[in-house]
């Protein structure tokens, strides 16, 4: 039983690490896009370029909870483990 504790402890460990990876990535990627033009001749475009970077900009929002609850419950399941 101890070893699934264990697997389950590296398991969150790297699912914690995966997400603040694509967080990273997510920003690097944000680095690219094009700031919005003030004078666009087309607002329609300018109007979903904005609604992407708030879109993007909640999805890494969340992410970056979802990767610190990983990093709580590996901390949790190390030292349940260590308890025993």
């Amino acid at each position: 039983m101890g070893d699934i504790d264990r697997v389950d402890s590296f398991a969150m460990e790297a699912v914690a690490e995966y997400l603040e990876n694509v967080v990273s990535d997510i920003r690097l990627m944000g680095i690219n896009w094009s700031e919005q033009q003030e004078d666009s001749d087309d607002i329609a475009v300018d109007l979903h370029a904005e609604s992407a970077w708030l879109w993007t900009g909640t999805v890494v929002d969340r992410l970056e909870v979802c990767a610190r609850r990983a990093r709580r419950i590996a901390v949790a399941l190390h030292r349940h483990q260590a308890h025993r």
